[in-house]
């Protein structure tokens, strides 16, 4: 059942979690729930928290999966959550293990536009310093679909099946407006799209422009539905001058049910030669059929805009 009251949720430098109502700003709650070894941490490296669409839980993630669920009608945890097994911070599972085993560590959780879902997106190297050689770096890029009412994982992809050619950034997750399809990016540059229902891929194409911080969960805008069966992405491929160039690429899914590439848009004609950047952000504005197109060079500081009109 939905909360009438507005919340929000702040992670603090020591690790505490404080929550409070809108828009007074009263406190509601304070949470300390993290383990010892991340006090010494930066809490905006290796934590999140987010308040699910009804108002009703904060979730709040850290490290490589670890997963609270707390009744902002109560304070309570009701539930607890390790996407990782083998990812152990509070107990003497490896025993031989150094904590410095564990690093570049960082969840993410986004809602569907309904709150039907979350896309949850985890990253992080587990590099247990055994002094026998039993264990081996392993390094996590993982999204995981969580259905919200019943707060169970429903299917995951680890992107296994990407090259580690560099571009490992998990900058990219778009839900369809009716919770349909799921588009996920950019690791090996590659765009994937899930078909919740069938909790299956259904498509993949690229390549996804480059994203700096390339072991991050640097969320960027650059994949945005038009509709329930269109989306577009941000493209860079190089010219002949070995010049990184932005595209906006249409997908749409079609009558058999397949997906396809049906136009593709050069955007050096929108910028100046001195204004040609690398695109951080884009948006789509229904009324107008326009797709705003924001971009920086490494600032990361949307101060420039063009806009496209899509057919």
């Amino acid at each position: 059942m939905a909360d009438d009251k507005k919340y929000s949720a702040e992670l603090l430098k020591d690790g505490t979690i404080l929550v409070t109502e809108e828009p007074d700003g009263r406190e509601r709650f304070r949470f300390d729930l993290l383990c010892k070894y991340f006090d010494i941490m930066t809490c905006g490296e290796w934590a999140s928290v987010s308040i699910t669409k009804d108002n009703r839980l904060l979730i709040a993630g850290y490290g490589i999966g670890y997963l609270y669920f707390i009744s902002l009608s109560d304070g309570k945890i009701i539930k607890q959550m390790k996407l990782f097994p083998e990812v152990s911070y509070e107990d003497n599972s490896f025993k031989d293990i150094d904590d410095q085993g564990y690093y570049d560590m960082y969840p993410r959780l986004d809602f569907s536009r309904d709150g039907k879902y979350a896309v949850i997106r985890v990253r992080g190297y587990f590099d247990p310093q055994s002094y026998g050689g039993d264990f081996s770096p392993t390094y996590v890029r993982s999204f995981f679909l969580m259905d919200m009412e019943t707060l169970e994982i429903v299917f995951s992809d680890d992107n296994s099946d990407i090259p580690d050619d560099g571009y490992l950034n998990l900058a990219v997750a778009a839900f369809s407006p009716d919770s349909r399809f799921l588009v996920t990016a950019s690791p090996g540059r590659t765009l994937k799209v899930f078909d919740l229902e069938k909790k299956c891929e259904v498509f993949r194409c690229g390549p996804v422009e480059w994203v700096p911080y390339s072991t991050a969960v640097d969320h960027r805008e650059l994949a945005v539905f038009l509709d329930a069966q269109t989306f577009v992405f941000v493209s860079m491929r190089k010219n002949i001058e070995v010049v990184e160039v932005g595209f906006i690429v249409k997908v749409q899914r079609q009558p058999d049910g397949s997906w396809k590439v049906v136009q593709t848009i050069d955007t050096a004609p929108y910028m100046s030669d001195i204004d040609k950047g690398t695109i951080f952000d884009i948006d789509y504005i229904p009324d107008s059929r326009e797709i705003v197109c924001y971009y920086t060079y490494t600032n990361r500081i949307k101060n420039k805009f063009f806009t496209i009109k899509m057919n």
